[in-house]
């Protein structure tokens, strides 16, 4: 009877550490120094921002073809076809009398764009196009980035990251299709500028953070941007 008992006490001792969690204390590695959440507020701030400025542009911009620049449906989807994703440019197409014909006195005696003023808005469209198209894809993996996920605390970060970034997406479309829709159709001077308002406040709020931002370097990378110890 002693000799089980003490069996059972040598095993007792011998059982490695369990966490709350259920993971093997012993074999975790200490968590790397990655910044978490310190850096995410800025990327999930900077996503917000611009994507309502965005989508705030795309959700009405078909009127505003029709209505400011007087093309049919046709050509009007064209042009939105070319971009599916420069914001001042696009601002000031609806700023200045000379980068939009003159408002129609009545359907049949619409003056259609020229030539310069369609060239100014597809620039406008274009450099849009390259700002959005080359944040958009990388929001997400460098947020994962800026997490330790070898480690319990990183592996919730992350989860918690996801259930934000997609609530906060579903508010984006929701204050895209209502508050900048109405607006736009009241002015697209103001609604537009509004846009690129947010636009420019999504980079600083990008910007503010870069000191801190844990960054991973690419096998494609040229040497320029070297991970942050």
């Amino acid at each position: 009877m002693t000799k089980n008992r003490k069996g059972v006490n040598e095993n007792w001792k011998s059982r490695k550490p369990v966490r709350e969690d259920g993971l093997d204390s012993s074999n975790l590695r200490p968590m790397e120094k990655k910044p978490g959440w310190k850096t995410v507020y800025y990327i999930l701030g900077n996503q917000i921002v611009e994507r309502i400025a965005a989508m705030g542009m795309i959700a009405n911009f078909m009127v505003y073809l029709l209505k400011v620049f007087n093309l049919g449906q046709v050509a009007a989807a064209n042009v939105i076809g070319i971009w599916t994703g420069g914001m001042v440019i696009i601002t000031l197409t609806a700023w200045l009398p000379q980068l939009h014909p003159p408002t129609c006195t009545s359907p049949p005696q619409c003056a259609p764009s020229t030539r310069t003023q369609l060239g100014v808005l597809i620039v406008g469209l274009c450099w849009l196009a390259v700002g959005t198209g080359g944040i958009a894809p990388c929001s997400i993996p460098f947020s994962i980035d800026q997490f330790d996920t070898t480690s319990p605390e990183g592996r919730k970060g992350v989860n918690r990251f996801f259930n934000w970034y997609y609530t906060s997406q579903t508010l984006v479309q929701l204050i895209s299709m209502t508050v900048i829709v109405y607006l736009e159709n009241k002015s697209w001077i103001l609604g537009f500028g509004l846009l690129s308002a947010l636009m420019l406040v999504s980079i600083v709020i990008f910007f503010v953070g870069a000191k801190d931002y844990y960054n991973v370097l690419s096998l494609l990378s040229s040497g320029i941007f070297q991970p942050k110890s």
